[in-house]
Protein backbone atom coordinates (compact mmCIF):
# COMPACT_ATOMS: atom_id res chain seq x y z
CA UNK A 1 0.00 0.00 0.00
CA UNK A 2 1.02 3.27 -0.66
CA UNK A 3 -0.26 6.35 1.11
CA UNK A 4 -0.14 9.92 -1.10
CA UNK A 5 -0.80 12.81 1.18
CA UNK A 6 -4.32 14.36 -0.29
CA UNK A 7 -3.73 18.04 0.82
CA UNK A 8 -1.24 17.95 -2.07
CA UNK A 9 -3.58 17.08 -4.87
CA UNK A 10 -6.11 19.99 -6.37
CA UNK A 11 -7.04 18.46 -9.51
CA UNK A 12 -8.00 14.90 -11.13
CA UNK A 13 -5.17 14.99 -12.97
CA UNK A 14 -2.92 15.08 -9.93
CA UNK A 15 -4.40 12.32 -8.35
CA UNK A 16 -4.05 10.18 -11.29
CA UNK A 17 0.00 11.19 -11.59
CA UNK A 18 -0.19 10.57 -7.27
CA UNK A 19 -1.32 7.29 -7.59
CA UNK A 20 -0.08 5.89 -10.80
CA UNK A 21 2.57 8.78 -11.95
CA UNK A 22 5.58 8.59 -13.31
CA UNK A 23 6.28 4.85 -12.36
CA UNK A 24 3.91 3.53 -14.55
CA UNK A 25 6.04 4.99 -17.45
CA UNK A 26 9.22 2.78 -16.22
CA UNK A 27 10.13 0.30 -19.01
CA UNK A 28 11.89 -2.11 -16.70
CA UNK A 29 8.78 -2.18 -13.59
CA UNK A 30 6.48 -4.12 -15.76
CA UNK A 31 5.17 -6.51 -13.19
CA UNK A 32 3.63 -3.49 -11.36
CA UNK A 33 -0.81 -3.12 -11.69
CA UNK A 34 -2.62 -1.19 -9.89
CA UNK A 35 -5.57 -3.23 -8.54
CA UNK A 36 -7.32 -0.50 -6.97
CA UNK A 37 -7.27 2.91 -4.77
CA UNK A 38 -9.43 4.32 -2.58
CA UNK A 39 -9.96 8.62 -2.61
CA UNK A 40 -10.08 9.94 1.32
CA UNK A 41 -13.57 11.68 1.85
CA UNK A 42 -12.39 14.92 1.88
CA UNK A 43 -10.31 14.50 -0.82
CA UNK A 44 -13.17 13.69 -3.21
CA UNK A 45 -15.38 16.52 -1.88
CA UNK A 46 -12.77 18.90 -2.73
CA UNK A 47 -12.21 17.59 -6.20
CA UNK A 48 -15.75 16.99 -7.14
CA UNK A 49 -16.05 13.85 -10.05
CA UNK A 50 -18.66 13.25 -12.45
CA UNK A 51 -21.87 14.23 -12.91
CA UNK A 52 -23.27 10.60 -13.24
CA UNK A 53 -20.24 7.82 -11.85
CA UNK A 54 -20.70 4.31 -13.43
CA UNK A 55 -24.07 3.44 -12.03
CA UNK A 56 -25.57 6.95 -13.14
CA UNK A 57 -24.42 6.49 -16.59
CA UNK A 58 -25.68 2.69 -16.43
CA UNK A 59 -29.34 4.55 -15.25
CA UNK A 60 -29.27 7.28 -18.14
CA UNK A 61 -28.09 4.45 -21.40
CA UNK A 62 -30.50 1.52 -19.21
CA UNK A 63 -27.98 -0.60 -19.30
CA UNK A 64 -28.26 -3.16 -16.29
CA UNK A 65 -26.51 -6.47 -17.02
CA UNK A 66 -23.55 -5.65 -19.71
CA UNK A 67 -21.09 -3.89 -20.57
CA UNK A 68 -21.15 -0.48 -21.69
CA UNK A 69 -19.44 -0.48 -25.00
CA UNK A 70 -17.77 2.72 -26.03
CA UNK A 71 -15.77 3.17 -29.55
CA UNK A 72 -13.61 5.72 -30.64
CA UNK A 73 -14.40 6.26 -34.35
CA UNK A 74 -11.66 5.38 -36.77
CA UNK A 75 -10.30 6.17 -39.35
CA UNK A 76 -10.43 9.95 -38.01
CA UNK A 77 -7.80 12.00 -39.77
CA UNK A 78 -9.02 13.48 -43.28
CA UNK A 79 -12.58 12.67 -43.08
CA UNK A 80 -15.42 15.74 -43.73
CA UNK A 81 -17.34 15.94 -40.13
CA UNK A 82 -20.27 14.25 -42.54
CA UNK A 83 -18.15 11.31 -43.32
CA UNK A 84 -17.12 11.00 -39.58
CA UNK A 85 -20.86 11.04 -38.51
CA UNK A 86 -21.64 8.45 -41.12
CA UNK A 87 -18.64 6.41 -39.37
CA UNK A 88 -19.91 7.56 -35.81
CA UNK A 89 -23.92 6.16 -36.92
CA UNK A 90 -22.73 2.35 -38.14
CA UNK A 91 -20.79 2.17 -34.78
CA UNK A 92 -23.81 3.03 -32.40
CA UNK A 93 -26.58 1.27 -34.81
CA UNK A 94 -23.85 -1.84 -34.67
CA UNK A 95 -24.02 -2.10 -31.21
CA UNK A 96 -21.50 0.11 -29.61
CA UNK A 97 -23.59 2.46 -26.66
CA UNK A 98 -21.04 5.72 -26.90
CA UNK A 99 -19.37 6.79 -29.67
CA UNK A 100 -15.89 8.95 -29.22
CA UNK A 101 -14.11 10.86 -31.10
CA UNK A 102 -10.14 10.62 -31.93
CA UNK A 103 -7.99 12.48 -29.69
CA UNK A 104 -5.60 13.60 -32.77
CA UNK A 105 -8.51 15.56 -34.28
CA UNK A 106 -7.21 19.11 -33.22
CA UNK A 107 -9.22 21.22 -35.57
CA UNK A 108 -10.87 24.49 -36.06
CA UNK A 109 -13.80 25.14 -33.83
CA UNK A 110 -16.05 25.17 -36.81
CA UNK A 111 -14.94 21.40 -37.70
CA UNK A 112 -15.02 20.78 -34.42
CA UNK A 113 -18.65 21.82 -33.65
CA UNK A 114 -19.55 20.54 -37.51
CA UNK A 115 -18.60 16.97 -36.51
CA UNK A 116 -19.95 17.32 -32.88
CA UNK A 117 -23.30 17.83 -34.63
CA UNK A 118 -23.24 14.79 -37.24
CA UNK A 119 -22.23 12.79 -34.75
CA UNK A 120 -25.06 13.63 -32.34
CA UNK A 121 -27.26 13.32 -35.70
CA UNK A 122 -25.64 9.52 -35.88
CA UNK A 123 -26.80 9.00 -32.42
CA UNK A 124 -30.24 9.80 -32.61
CA UNK A 125 -30.67 8.08 -35.93
CA UNK A 126 -28.82 4.99 -34.20
CA UNK A 127 -31.37 5.32 -31.00
CA UNK A 128 -34.48 5.71 -33.44
CA UNK A 129 -33.75 3.02 -35.28
CA UNK A 130 -32.27 0.34 -32.27
CA UNK A 131 -34.33 1.32 -29.53
CA UNK A 132 -31.42 1.79 -27.49
CA UNK A 133 -30.01 4.90 -25.92
CA UNK A 134 -27.19 5.69 -28.27
CA UNK A 135 -24.52 9.05 -27.16
CA UNK A 136 -21.63 11.06 -29.01
CA UNK A 137 -18.98 11.62 -26.41
CA UNK A 138 -18.02 15.26 -26.69
CA UNK A 139 -13.66 14.67 -26.51
CA UNK A 140 -12.26 18.51 -26.57
CA UNK A 141 -8.17 18.83 -27.24
CA UNK A 142 -6.45 21.64 -26.92
CA UNK A 143 -5.02 24.22 -24.28
CA UNK A 144 -6.58 24.97 -20.89
CA UNK A 145 -8.67 27.85 -22.16
CA UNK A 146 -9.60 26.06 -25.33
CA UNK A 147 -10.84 23.15 -23.45
CA UNK A 148 -13.50 24.78 -22.03
CA UNK A 149 -14.93 26.49 -25.07
CA UNK A 150 -14.95 23.35 -26.86
CA UNK A 151 -16.36 21.45 -24.03
CA UNK A 152 -19.30 24.34 -23.23
CA UNK A 153 -20.15 24.61 -27.14
CA UNK A 154 -19.71 20.83 -28.12
CA UNK A 155 -22.52 20.26 -24.58
CA UNK A 156 -24.82 23.40 -26.38
CA UNK A 157 -25.04 21.42 -29.75
CA UNK A 158 -26.19 18.46 -27.78
CA UNK A 159 -23.30 16.38 -27.25
CA UNK A 160 -24.00 14.85 -23.84
CA UNK A 161 -20.89 13.13 -22.37
CA UNK A 162 -17.72 14.87 -22.18
CA UNK A 163 -14.14 14.01 -22.42
CA UNK A 164 -11.76 16.54 -21.69
CA UNK A 165 -7.58 16.27 -22.52
CA UNK A 166 -4.92 18.94 -22.30
CA UNK A 167 -2.55 19.01 -25.44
Amino acid sequence: AIDVASETIDSAYGLILSIAGEISCLGDLNAIQLADFEIPERLAKRLGGPRWGSDGLRSHLGIKDRPIFVSVVKPSQGLTPKEFGNLAYECLAGGIDIAKSDELLQESQENFLARVRACVAAAQRAEAETGERKLFMVHAVGPSGKIRNLYEAGVAEGGGIAMCAPA
